[in-house]
C-alpha cells in the first residue's frame, strides 16, 4: 500500500511543494497513484472542488463530491477506489503534521478542531467564497514556486493563516462536543495531544507517556480530555487505535504481526486481546468477514 506523504508527493511533478511543510495540488485526481489502489494518507488535505463530480472511499464510507464542495481528511486515513469526472477540476491543500502543529500557535486551535484535526468530511462553500480560496491558492502557488528568501516562509506562513480564518465558518464541530469557552491552556494542551495522535510519525502511546511528552501529570491530562471531550484519555486513544487498525486489517496489505507492531503492541496476541476486547472479534475474524 502507497502512503501519502508531503516528501513522497514533492516527487510529483504536478505538485508545488515547500520546506516539507505545505503542497499544492492542482487537481485531486492528479496524486500518482492507481484509482484501482488504496494509499495511507501521512498528511492533512483539503480539496475546494471547483467543477465536476467525484466519488472517494476513506476507510469504510464513501462521499460524494460536486461543485463548490470542501473535502478534508487528516492523516492515518486509507483512500481508496475514488472515481472522477472527465471534468473534475480542484484545488488541494496538502499540509505536514509538522506544519499544522507549527501554525496552531498562530492559528485559534477552534480552527484546528473545526477544520481539519478531527475532520474527514464535505462542507459547501458559495461562488464568492470559492473565488477567495482559489484566489489564495494562486498567490500561494506563486510564492512556493518562487525563490528563497527570508521573507518567503513569512509569506507563506501568513497567507495560509489568512486562509484558515476565511475557511473556519465552513467547518462546524460535529463529532466534538467542546463548551464555547474553556480555558486556554487545557485548549492548547488537548490541540497538542490530538494532532500528537494525527502523526504518523507519532507512534500510539500510553496515558502515562502522552502526559509525559506533555509535561503535565496524567491526572491533569485525563481531566483535560474529559473537560474538552466528554472522554477519557485512554478511552480517545483506544477508539483512534481501533479505527486505524480497522482501516489497516481491511487492506489486506500487512499481515496481523505487522499491523500489531506499527499500532506499537508489545506483540501480537496483545493486539488481538485488545482488539477483541472493544470490537467483540479477533483481528483476522474481522479481516476474513471484510
Amino acid at each position: 500500500m502507497e502512503r501519502i506523504s508531503l516528501d513522497n508527493m514533492a516527487q510529483n511533478h504536478n505538485v508545488r511543494y515547500k520546506n516539507h511543510k505545505i503542497a499544492l495540488l492542482n487537481n485531486l485526481r492528479d496524486i500518482d497513484y492507481d484509482p484501482d489502489d488504496e494509499f495511507f494518507l501521512e498528511s492533512y488535505i483539503i480539496a475546494f472542488v471547483e467543477k465536476g463530480n467525484a466519488e472517494v472511499i476513506v476507510g469504510d464510507q464513501k462521499y460524494s463530491l460536486g461543485e463548490g464542495d470542501v473535502f478534508s481528511c487528516r492523516p492515518k486515513n486509507i483512500v481508496k477506489h475514488s472515481m472522477f469526472s472527465m471534468d473534475f477540476e480542484s484545488r488541494v491543500f496538502i499540509i505536514s503534521p509538522e506544519y499544522v502543529d507549527e501554525l496552531s500557535a498562530k492559528i485559534p486551535g477552534e480552527f484546528l478542531l473545526r477544520t481539519i484535526v478531527y475532520s474527514r468530511d464535505i462542507r459547501h462553500v458559495e461562488p464568492d467564497v470559492m473565488k477567495e480560496v482559489i484566489l489564495y491558492y494562486d498567490l500561494l502557488k506563486m510564492k512556493i514556486s518562487g525563490p528563497d528568501s527570508p521573507s518567503s516562509q513569512l509569506s507563506i506562513d501568513s497567507l495560509t493563516v489568512s486562509l484558515a480564518y476565511l475557511i473556519t465558518p465552513i467547518f462546524s464541530i460535529d463529532n466534538l462536543d467542546l463548551p464555547e469557552r474553556s480555558n486556554g491552556s487545557a485548549h492548547n494542551i488537548f490541540n497538542k495531544f490530538v494532532l500528537m495522535l494525527n502523526d504518523p510519525k507519532v507512534p500510539f502511546m500510553s496515558v502515562n507517556d502522552y502526559a509525559g511528552e506533555l509535561n503535565i501529570s496524567a491526572k491533569y491530562f485525563s481531566a483535560i480530555c474529559k473537560q474538552m471531550s466528554g472522554k477519557s484519555a485512554s478511552d480517545i486513544i483506544n477508539e483512534e487505535k481501533i479505527r486505524v487498525a480497522k482501516q489497516l486489517l481491511s487492506n489486506k496489505s500487512k499481515n496481523i504481526k505487522q499491523i500489531a507492531d506499527e499500532l506499537n503492541f508489545a506483540n501480537q496476541s496483545h493486539f488481538g486481546t485488545f482488539f477483541k476486547r472493544y470490537v467483540g472479534i479477533s483481528p483476522q475474524k474481522f479481516r476474513d468477514e471484510e
